[in-house]
């Protein structure tokens, strides 16, 4: 008789747990995206690859990277939502 008090209550998943993880692949397409979308303007494209590996020698930082990509890809919001899958939770470049 009596509700028995060592019973937690059911707890939910966090959100996190059904947070994607990219994978290199993720990686490959979106740079896929960016190549196709941008087939009239090469540099830009060849200007991201340069952030990249400026990025990834330690060069630049995430918020130069996000201020970069930010004017790169001006116009084509497309790339830009793509892009903020990449970056840090809290940080988005629009």
């Amino acid at each position: 008789m009596g509700f028995n008090r060592s019973l937690k209550p059911p707890t939910s998943k966090p959100m996190s747990a059904k947070v994607h993880r990219l994978t290199k692949e993720d990686a490959l397409k979106y740079l896929g995206t960016i190549k196709n979308k941008l087939t009239d303007h090469p540099d830009k494209y060849y200007g991201f690859i340069y952030i990249m590996r400026d990025f990834s020698k330690g060069r630049i930082n995430t918020r130069t990277v996000i201020d970069r990509v930010r004017v790169l890809f001006a116009g084509y919001p497309d790339l830009l939502h793509g892009f903020n899958k990449f970056l840090p939770r809290g940080l988005k470049v629009i």
